[in-house]
């Protein structure tokens, strides 16, 4: 099967899931090694690293503010000081405040999203 698109009309999005991402240096530094091998990077219309750093659980977060360390967001500033040069860089992407894990443990399909005043 072949969806005739060319490089130029394809996002490559590599996700990295929830890695722990430490220690930063020695990730940042495989990954750019195997980045490196993928043919013609350069020709893809985007390049999009993404990655989870929010914890599964937010029992360890204090309230009613709690501090929560972007791990991901550390990890890619490393790692784009270990790509050799001219070699093109990653645009980040994170999941935000959700972690991939959590499953609703309701019937999304029956819950009322609509707001009463």
């Amino acid at each position: 099967m072949s969806l005739n698109v060319t490089a130029a009309e394809t996002d490559l999005i590599i996700d990295l899931g929830t890695p722990s991402y430490v220690p930063y240096t020695a990730f940042a530094a495989s990954l750019a090694f195997a980045l490196g091998k993928i043919p013609n990077l350069s020709a893809y219309r985007n390049f999009i690293l993404a990655g989870c750093a929010f914890p599964n659980s937010q029992a360890t977060v204090s309230a009613p503010v709690g501090y929560i360390e972007r791990h991901d967001w550390t990890f890619y500033v490393q790692l784009l000081a270990k790509l050799p040069m001219g070699m093109r860089s990653p645009m980040f992407g994170d999941y935000a405040t959700v972690n991939p894990s959590l499953t609703a443990k309701m019937d999304m399909r029956k819950v009322n999203l609509g707001v009463k005043p």
